[in-house]
């Protein structure tokens, strides 16, 4: 067998919670958890694949309500991602894949400090407005890197050097689902880039993040139950492909509408509808190890649903 591996671990957490309200109009949360990963693996000597590791992360939240219609949350943290088995401990002799711990690699956990400010506005009995900007510093992102001896047809997983910062802002209108009836538009803008690697151009903008994110969903009723419209349209922009090209795919636009019902007496209820109505043709990219850049993502697509419940 090209895989013959025997990596018992260990995994244990804790958390503590403290949620004071220090008044009508403040509260304060505080927490912090504390994750234990140890292995046990069988590797030859000196392997550092599955080193143990204790990691503590705390978080904190202020939240004021200045009148009962206003909420304003100021939220921060630091979270991480522990090395999955496949990243840790997979391998195929180099062939295609080697362990970890190639060439004496030590695989860690990666780590993402981020904060947040949040304010709510309700507006009437169903209508929500929402403004929020966020920061996040992330490191020790696990990727994937050819290994020196095969050249480009092998691959181990380890660390990268280079830490990424985002930042952005959400706006959002919302009126939730009540009476039959509900809409929810959604517009955001991201800045996500390397703070020490460039590509090919010298930019420095993050894989796969978009610049902007926009979305509308909205559900009217026809003859309720019988009959209930429901439409989503999503704007999906550019995103850049991995390091090691210039290019980015390209913008689309995509519209579902999905009519859905039910006849409580009988028991029916349905569903019938078209995804990506005018049949966009987009793709998103995808990372190492795969051949390909992008991943072509399906056009218009029939969905016919009916149940009979008894």
């Amino acid at each position: 067998p090209y895989l013959d591996e025997n990596a018992p671990y260990l995994v244990t957490a804790g958390y503590g919670l403290l949620d004071v309200a220090a008044s009508e109009r403040l509260r304060f949360s505080i927490g912090a958890r504390i994750d234990s990963w140890n292995y046990t693996a069988l590797a030859p000597e000196g392997s550092t694949a599955g080193e143990n590791f204790l990691t503590v992360n705390p978080r904190a939240a202020v939240i004021l309500t200045p009148s009962s219609r206003d909420i304003i949350k100021i939220m921060g943290g630091r979270a991480f991602r522990a090395p999955s088995i496949y990243e840790t401990y997979y391998n195929d002799g180099a062939f295609v894949q080697a362990r970890s711990d190639y060439g004496g690699n030590e695989l860690r956990p990666e780590q993402v400090l981020s904060g947040e400010v949040e304010y709510t506005r309700q507006f009437g009995e169903d209508w929500v407005g929402l403004v929020s900007t966020h920061g996040l510093y992330a490191s020790d992102a696990v990727k994937s890197v050819p290994t020196e001896e095969a050249g480009d047809s092998a691959i181990y997983y380890k660390n990268s050097d280079a830490p990424q910062l985002l930042g952005g802002f959400d706006l959002e209108a919302r009126r939730d689902f009540a009476g039959g009836w509900m809409f929810v538009a959604t517009y955001g803008y991201l800045i996500a880039d390397f703070l020490d690697a460039q590509g090919p151009d010298g930019s420095v903008r993050l894989t796969n993040a978009p610049f902007h994110q926009a979305s509308v969903k909205g559900i009217a009723p026809l003859f309720q139950p019988w009959a209930n419209l429901a439409v989503r349209g999503t704007r999906e922009v550019p995103r850049r492909f991995p390091l090691q090209t210039d290019a980015f795919v390209e913008a689309a636009a995509v519209v579902d509408v999905v009519l859905s019902g039910a006849a409580a007496e009988s028991g029916v209820t349905y569903n019938v509808g078209v995804y990506n109505v005018f049949d966009w043709y987009y793709t998103l990219p995808v990372g190492d190890p795969f051949n390909a850049p992008e991943m072509p993502q399906n056009g218009r697509t029939l969905l016919l649903n009916v149940e009979l419940r008894r």
